[in-house]
C-alpha cells in the first residue's frame, strides 16, 4: 500500500512577508504615542499659529539672530537652509501665538517648538524636525538608534545657534561631545594605554556612527574586527595558520577604548593567554623559580634559564600571535 505523502502547509511568498514586515514597520514608526507626539515626517504644529514676520522674532532674540548669521544655517543664498526660508520658524514652526503670548505677558512652554531642556515635545519629533532636512540622517536610521531610545535629540549635540565646533557642535571637539553622556569611555582613553583619540589623530565617528549604521554599538562596520582592519590591515587574514580568538573578535584580547595594560591588552600577560591556554605543558605552569630562573627541565628550554624570565610573556616566543603564513608556524613561533 502506498502511504500518500503528508501535503505541505500553505506558504505566503517570501515577498509578501516582505511587504508586510515593511508596511507594518512604517506604520509603528509613523504613529504617535503620547497625547503631544505628531507622526514621524511630519512637522510639529502649533494649534492656531501662523508665519510672522522673522524681524519679530529678533527684535526679542536679537543674540540668537545674530549669531545665526555666521552658522551654515544662516546662508540666504542657500535654499536649504532656515534663512533662505522661513528663518527662525523654519525649525521652531510658526510664531503667532508664541509673540502674542510674549505681548500678554504669558509665554507658555507649548507656544512654539523649543529644544532646550524642559521643553514638552517628544524627543523624537524635536530630532525630526532636523532630520526633515538632513536626510542622509534619516531613511529610519536614528529613530532606531540607542540615543533615540534615551531620547537623545539632535540638539543634545548640535547647536544651530553659537555651535563651538564642527559640525554644527555645541562643544570645541566630538570627543567632548560624546563624553558629555558616556563618561566611562572618556575615563578609559586617559588611561596609559590608549588610541589617539585625545591625541585628535582619530575621534569616535571614525569607528561609529552616532545617527545610526544598524550594527552593534553603531559601528560604521558589520562587526568589531571590521572595524580594526579600517587601520590594522597586516592583521586581516585569511592566513595559513589562524588563532581562533585572534579571527573571532579583536575584543577579546584588546579594550579598544583604553587600558592599564600594554597594546591595549584586557590583561597581562601571560595572564591573558592562560585565560584560554589552560592545558597540558607548560602554557598554564607557575612561573616560580625552578620554571624561570633554572628552566625545570622542560622541553622547551633552550638554555638553563627560562624562556619565560623575560618579559614574563608568552609572545617571547610565539611571536605571530594574530596568525603565521609559515608552514611550520601552527604554534605561531618566530
Amino acid at each position: 500500500m502506498i502511504q500518500q505523502s503528508r501535503a505541505n502547509p500553505k506558504r505566503w511568498p517570501t515577498r509578501w512577508l516582505l511587504a508586510l514586515a515593511a508596511l507594518s514597520f512604517n506604520i509603528l514608526m509613523s504613529c504617535a504615542t503620547g497625547p503631544n507626539e505628531t507622526p514621524l515626517g511630519q512637522f510639529i504644529s502649533v494649534p492656531g499659529a501662523t508665519i510672522i514676520d522673522n524681524a519679530d522674532c529678533a527684535a526679542c532674540h536679537d543674540e540668537q539672530a545674530t549669531s545665526l548669521v555666521s552658522t551654515r544655517h544662516g546662508k540666504k543664498n542657500d535654499p536649504r537652509t532656515p534663512a533662505g526660508t522661513d528663518l527662525c520658524q523654519s525649525c521652531h514652526g510658526p510664531g503667532s501665538v508664541h509673540a502674542k503670548n510674549r505681548e500678554d505677558g504669558k509665554e507658555g512652554l507649548n507656544d512654539i517648538i523649543r529644544f532646550s531642556k524642559g521643553t514638552s515635545f517628544p524627543a523624537a519629533q524635536l530630532s525630526q524636525q532636523c532630520l526633515s532636512c538632513h536626510e542622509k540622517m534619516t531613511k529610519q536610521r536614528f529613530h532606531t538608534t540607542g540615543h533615540a531610545a534615551q531620547d537623545v535629540t539632535c540638539a543634545n549635540c548640535h547647536s544651530v545657534h553659537s555651535p563651538k565646533g564642527e559640525p554644527q557642535l555645541k562643544l570645541a571637539s566630538e570627543v567632548e561631545t560624546c563624553a558629555q553622556c558616556h563618561k566611562d569611555i572618556r575615563a578609559q582613553i586617559e588611561r596609559p594605554s590608549h588610541h589617539p583619540i585625545r591625541e585628535g589623530k582619530i575621534s569616535c565617528s571614525n569607528c561609529h556612527d552616532p545617527h545610526g549604521s544598524g550594527y552593534d554599538k553603531n559601528l560604521r562596520k558589520s562587526n568589531v574586527n571590521d572595524t580594526c582592519y579600517q587601520c590594522h590591515q597586516e592583521k586581516r587574514g585569511p592566513m595559513l595558520h589562524e588563532h581562533p580568538p585572534v579571527f573571532e573578535n579583536c575584543a577579546n584580547c584588546h579594550t579598544p577604548h583604553g587600558s592599564n595594560n600594554s597594546r591595549l591588552l584586557v590583561s597581562d600577560p601571560p595572564k591573558l593567554c592562560q585565560m584560554c591556554h589552560v592545558g597540558s605543558g607548560h602554557f598554564a605552569g607557575v612561573y616560580d623559580k625552578a620554571t624561570t630562573l633554572e628552566g625545570g627541565g622542560s622541553p622547551f628550554r633552550l638554555s638553563a634559564v627560562g624562556a619565560r624570565s623575560v618579559d614574563r610573556g608568552c609572545i617571547d616566543c610565539h611571536t605571530r600571535i594574530h596568525g603565521s603564513n609559515h608552514p611550520s608556524g601552527r604554534f605561531f613561533n618566530r
